[in-house]
């Protein structure tokens, strides 16, 4: 593990955090790095990005001590869903439904990792007067446990990045049938995929 990071030793609290950008900034990891390193952050502060289209980016190593939450960090994995305000920069909650679907699978899957993990939005911390994420994280989960939301729709996109350039690579990531994801993408040929392109994927 790089010297740049501290191994983070238990995870109690997963954070949400929202980028506090508007709906039609489509920004991701490199941005917030980059914003985070102006402000002297050794590294993006978040473990996880949710972009507007849904598809997850990772920030910091998962394992380490992140950079979100002030005498939470040691303890604490970060997800930051990106949007959270309105066009005058006040809170809104204005996150895309293929958010919500993915930030729902993505917890499933750390509550796996992390098992009795508590699950909070940034201004449910203590002392924290903040409206981030702009969204009530524990009315939302009632609502999951309830099955009051509303279900996401059966088409989502993601895209297309050097890590993942392939069907089969992304099928894999997702958890996807391949040959349900070349169907959904019939107009296109699997082998001339291109990197910033954006493809149809399953939304169940």
């Amino acid at each position: 593990m790089s010297n740049l990071f501290t191994a983070r030793k238990s995870t109690e609290v997963i954070v949400i955090h929202c980028a506090a950008t508007t709906p039609t900034q489509d920004i991701g990891v490199k941005e917030i790095r980059s914003w985070h390193r102006k402000r002297g952050f050794t590294d993006i502060g978040y473990h996880y990005v949710i972009r507007r289209d849904g598809y997850i980016e990772e920030g910091r190593p998962e394992h380490v001590v992140g950079a979100h939450a002030k005498g939470f960090n040691r303890h604490s994995l970060a997800i930051c869903m990106v949007g959270g305000v309105d066009e005058d920069l006040e809170p809104e909650d204005n996150f895309t439904r293929q958010q919500y679907a993915t930030l729902e699978n993505l917890l499933n899957e750390l509550k796996v990792s992390y098992p009795g993990v508590d699950i909070l939005g940034h201004c449910d911390l203590p002392r924290v007067a903040k409206a981030c994420p702009s969204f009530s994280v524990r009315k939302w989960l009632r609502s999951l446990e309830s099955g009051s939301v509303k279900p996401a729709p059966s088409i989502a996109y993601v895209t297309i990045t050097p890590k993942l350039n392939t069907i089969w690579a992304l099928a894999k990531y997702y958890g996807y049938n391949p040959q349900v994801m070349v169907d959904l993408n019939s107009e296109l040929d699997p082998a001339k995929l291109q990197v910033g392109q954006k493809i149809k994927v399953p939304n169940f």
